[in-house]
């Protein structure tokens, strides 16, 4: 009789362990621990989908700029030039818009543009003293000198040295509001070779704030009306 029951017993438990999935082996997982671990999964996921969302708005944004600027070009070529910019701010840790600000009163996007060379306006020294094994006169690659040139004078890196790892030399950095404010000041007064409250970077700010700020159709009415975005 104990034998039968005992048998009865175990094949009950079989039973349920077949019924429920598990294995001998199998190791108990806490249901509040899963549901923590898809939240975080989640939560990531719509982070990543939330900045791809701003990175698309922000290049629409740019190519508008570069088509109001120079509509002869048409609209893949202000495509090319947004794309560019941003993946040449992303490469140095650096926000897109200030590229896109140097490029506007630089040159307003005119590869041609003289005296210096090229979209950003690269000074011939700079170009062969930091970066003589890239090619300025190529837009993508004349983006990029501007792109990482700025950020060496947003991190304070060396102006004569090799090419250095923005991401790396940017961490430690401050990000108060102050900090930043006054290193994109410098940023700009370096770029250009002018004073920290100087023209160029009133310039520089005012059209880096209007950009943002204002809609395509505003920029169009303001160029129209007042002949450049940085005038009031």
């Amino acid at each position: 009789m104990n034998k039968q029951y005992i048998l009865a017993t175990i094949c009950v438990v079989i039973l349920l362990i077949a019924t429920l999935g598990l294995r001998p082996n199998d190791k108990y997982t806490n249901p509040q621990s899963t549901i923590k671990q898809t939240t975080k999964i989640t939560k990531q996921t719509k982070n990543q989908k939330s900045q791809k969302d701003n990175d698309y708005l922000t290049r629409g944004k740019i190519a508008q700029l570069v088509y109001l600027h120079r509509p002869q070009k048409g609209k893949e070529y202000a495509h090319h030039i947004a794309k560019s910019i941003c993946k040449s701010a992303h490469n140095n840790n650096i926000d897109p818009y200030w590229v896109a600000t140097t490029a506007c009163i630089e040159s307003e996007f005119d590869m041609k543009s003289r005296p210096c060379i090229g979209i950003m306006q690269v000074d011939r020294a700079t170009w062969k003293n930091n970066y003589p094994d890239m090619d300025v006169l190529d837009i993508d690659q004349n983006i990029e000198i501007g792109a990482n040139d700025l950020a060496r004078k947003y991190y304070k890196l060396p102006e004569r040295s090799q090419r250095r790892n923005i991401n790396l030399a940017s961490r430690g950095t401050t990000t108060s509001r102050n900090s930043r404010s006054y290193s994109v000041r410098r940023m700009w007064a370096r770029y250009n070779g002018s004073g920290e409250n100087g023209f160029y970077v009133k310039r520089a700010l005012k059209v880096n704030s209007r950009i943002q700020k204002e809609s395509s159709e505003q920029l169009k009415i303001r160029m129209k009306t007042k002949g450049s975005i940085w005038r009031n």
